[in-house]
């Protein structure tokens, strides 16, 4: 099989990394090595990590909470500035266990075929809609975009592609990355997900209902940057009525306040131009700009 490496980037999963890195480290063909961002976490990560004390992981954390999108961006950095080698990227992500096997059967069923891209969990965009494709055993289905989590890559398309974003923080990161690898001229294809097993998140994760409030506002934000970055009239239309039907379901479904007024805010900001980490996750107020 091709080399391989894997990278994960980790936030304050401390209590259960042990397990998603112990999955890692059993996979049937092991990679060549192990990029462990860990985004200054403030639990401890960095002890687990160096506790291990693998040949094959290596540790970075770049000082900060970046986000997922630029916690990619410093890894694979790292990687195409003291590592690079023409192989295959495993994106690993923290609250997932993948199964022993997810390594050799992912770049083995990208290597048999015309793909240098699988994800795991794509999306089918049309106007206004945007649906999961259906996948029959063994089949690899083309998607317009995926979570990058659970993905496979090409070293290659990276380097000819770039990077993720680094100031979006969350959100939308993936679907930016996905639109300039097809505008490349690269397929991304979408496989049955029998690799990955969410973990899903306990009281000590930060609480997925607030998590669920702070991500409207940064996928409202960002999503006015990726309209700006890759604009047509299809997007254009597509970002109306996609944020209408948020907008909608957070004021008259939902009946949140709160989740209203953070989607108002993102847009906003959005057009405005504020980037980066704008707002605080855990206490759901906006940081003062310098």
């Amino acid at each position: 099989m091709d080399s391989y490496i894997i990278l994960i980037v980790t936030f304050n999963r401390a209590f259960r990394l042990e397990k998603v890195m112990g999955a890692l480290l059993r996979q049937t063909v092991q990679p060549r090595r192990i990029i462990v961002v860990d985004n200054y976490s403030d639990d401890n990560t960095a002890e687990i990590i160096k506790g291990l004390n693998h040949p094959l992981v290596q540790y970075l954390n770049p000082g900060s909470n970046l986000g997922h999108g630029a916690g990619l961006a410093f890894g694979l950095e790292w990687y195409l500035e003291k590592d690079y080698r023409d192989e295959w990227i495993l994106l690993a992500e923290d609250d997932s266990e993948c199964s022993t096997n997810w390594a050799e059967s992912m770049i083995g069923r990208a290597a048999a075929s015309s793909y240098s891209f699988l994800v795991l969990d794509g999306l089918i965009h049309k106007l206004g809609k945007r649906f999961p494709p259906k996948i029959r055993e063994g089949e690899i289905v083309d998607v317009d975009f995926g979570l990058l989590d659970g993905a496979v890559i090409r070293s290659t398309v990276i380097k000819r592609v770039g990077l993720p974003v680094r100031d979006w923080f969350m959100m939308c990161d993936d679907m930016e990355y996905c639109t300039r690898v097809i505008k490349s001229g690269v397929k991304i294809g979408c496989v049955k997900n029998d690799y990955n097993s969410i973990l899903h998140l306990g009281a000590n994760a930060g609480s997925s209902a607030q998590g669920a409030i702070w991500r409207a506002y940064y996928q409202t934000r960002n999503h006015v940057y990726y309209l700006q970055r890759h604009f047509s009239l299809f997007r254009l239309l597509d970002f109306m009525i996609i944020e209408f039907k948020r907008l909608y379901g957070a004021l008259l479904v939902e009946r949140n306040s709160l989740k209203t007024k953070l989607r108002l805010t993102g847009l906003m900001h959005g057009l405005r131009g504020i980037k980066g980490r704008s707002l605080n996750p855990k206490t759901l107020q906006f940081e003062k700009r310098k």
